[in-house]
């Protein structure tokens, strides 16, 4: 039989394996959102940003990266953060789920104003009217449109 044992001559170290680390649990999306939602709940604002994010970058398709994308929005908004609400608010309305879009569009609208941008805020308030004629945000929509169209 032949020998596995390196010859005599052959000072080769033998590869050893390297110990075993403590495997990391595995995560998914549901308990990176419950995360990041007890974050936000006890108030750490840039603890539930951080973690949102990174829900939307290690799970972009899931649904809990797209309602993730709505309530980056509402933070940011809240934070005063105009812009980056304003492209969490769009990320969100481009998933096409339906069960924030309202409170997204208004968001849009609300960033817009914060960034003094009329018609960007009219057209917001709109598009909201006219897939939500009735709905909770519609009535200071149309206040807003009147204001901004100047009746």
């Amino acid at each position: 039989r032949p020998s596995v044992l390196p010859s005599s001559g052959d000072l080769t170290p033998l590869a050893v394996p390297a110990p075993a680390s403590p495997a990391e649990p595995e995560i998914d999306a549901a308990t990176a959102f419950g995360h990041a939602n007890a974050l936000r709940h006890r108030g750490d604002r840039q603890g539930a940003l951080a973690a949102y994010g990174d829900l939307v970058a290690r799970f972009p398709k899931s649904r809990e990266a797209a309602t993730a994308q709505a309530l980056r929005g509402r933070i940011l908004l809240e934070e005063r953060e105009a812009v980056r609400a304003l492209s969490a608010f769009d990320a969100y309305l481009a998933t096409g789920r339906g069960e924030l879009r309202e409170e997204a569009m208004a968001g849009r609208a609300r960033a817009y104003a914060m960034l003094g941008r009329a018609d960007g805020e009219r057209a917001a308030w709109e598009a909201l009217l006219s897939a939500y004629p009735h709905g909770p945000s519609s009535e200071h929509a149309r206040l807003r449109v009147g204001a901004l169209s100047g009746r």
